[in-house]
């Protein structure tokens, strides 16, 4: 994860493991003036074993 800074309109940025994917969710979320961030939870999945249910 990556991010600016954690006041009003910053961003971070989610990125996943080298050998997963992303799978759900938001990569980007932002700052807002609540104090939450928006976006839902990424998600990432092994590549090995993302075609298992």
């Amino acid at each position: 994860m990556t991010y600016a800074g954690t006041n009003i309109g910053h961003t971070a940025k989610y990125t996943c493991l080298s050998g997963y994917q992303h799978t759900g969710g938001d990569l980007s979320h932002t700052c807002s003036g609540s104090g939450a961030w928006s976006g839902a939870t990424p998600v990432c999945e092994s590549e090995l074993h993302s075609g298992l249910k």
